[in-house]
């Protein structure tokens, strides 16, 4: 049977017109697809949840080296004076540390806000954390924690404000730890710690203390400190083996006096060749428990 020049166009014309617009459907597909995807993944599943756009991710497992020990140096409450003077010894002795940083304090002033971006800017060598905004309503720990509602609004307030780029957050005034298998949580902060469980946050208590008196001078001598370090070390008095995070605060560490003591302290540590410095997002917690 032969077609007319004109059929012959037609056809030809009718096939490609056909195949195009198969083409245009499957884009459309993908599209539709892709676009729920993103979609499903970024959206809260309930009212606890962040309301940032792009929430942070927290790293919950590295690698760990089972022939060393794990030294986490963690300072609470800044900015404030001693911040600075912290960051300089951390940097000048080449040792890794977590800042948990308050909300009010940073947003002050310029200076203080300033201080927290330059840390961050820092990272990973440093790590800044979330230490609530108004830590625990200017003290009023009982108060703080008997809301759970108002002191979980008080953690995002601080998230919000500082743009932090992870979800680690330490309590004021309380060493409770909630992350992976890892959960140990006093009865006063446990509705606030699931809040922040539920959303995402890891809580990081401390194993150890370094304790100050008078607001701010150190008690313990470097030597003290050291001891007690080895000593949890070594008979597995830690949350985890071989792992253990030292609470210190950087108001300490603000008087050249004390500035020596925690350079010795650092230096002490140093000398055990098997001693690793890392910040709090290298801990050991494990995966989210179901």
């Amino acid at each position: 049977m032969f077609l007319s020049s004109k059929t012959k166009t037609m056809k030809i014309l009718y096939g490609k017109i056909k195949l195009s617009s198969l083409i245009l459907c499957g884009f459309i597909v993908l599209f539709a697809c892709k676009s729920s995807i993103n979609t499903n993944a970024t959206t809260p599943s309930d009212s606890t949840q962040l309301t940032k756009k792009n929430k942070p991710k927290v790293d919950t497992i590295s690698d760990i080296d089972s022939t060393k020990k794990y030294i986490y140096l963690t300072f609470d409450d800044g900015p404030q004076p001693g911040t600075l003077d912290c960051e300089k010894i951390c940097k000048d002795e080449n040792v890794k540390a977590t800042f948990f940083m308050v909300g009010l304090h940073a947003m002050s002033d310029k200076s203080s806000k300033q201080i927290v971006k330059n840390l961050q800017a820092q990272e990973p060598f440093f790590l800044v954390a979330n230490h609530s905004y108004t830590h625990a309503f200017r003290n009023h720990f009982y108060k703080f924690y008997e809301d759970p509602n108002g002191a979980f609004q008080d953690f995002i307030r601080c998230q919000d404000s500082l743009q932090f780029s992870n979800l680690y957050a330490r309590l004021p005034g309380n060493d409770s730890w909630s992350g992976g298998s890892l959960h140990a949580v006093a009865k006063l902060t446990k509705a606030v710690v699931q809040k922040l469980d539920t959303a995402g946050y890891i809580v990081v208590g401390w194993d150890d203390e370094w304790r100050f008196k008078n607001g701010k001078m150190p008690i313990e001598t470097p030597e003290q400190m050291l001891n007690q370090v080895e000593y949890m070390l070594n008979n597995n008095h830690t949350k985890s083996k071989n792992h253990i995070v030292i609470l210190t605060h950087d108001r300490m560490f603000h008087n050249n006096e004390s500035q020596v003591k925690l350079i010795s302290f650092i230096r002490g540590l140093k000398q055990h060749k098997d001693y690793v410095f890392q910040t709090i997002d290298k801990y050991p917690f494990t995966a989210k428990r179901k």
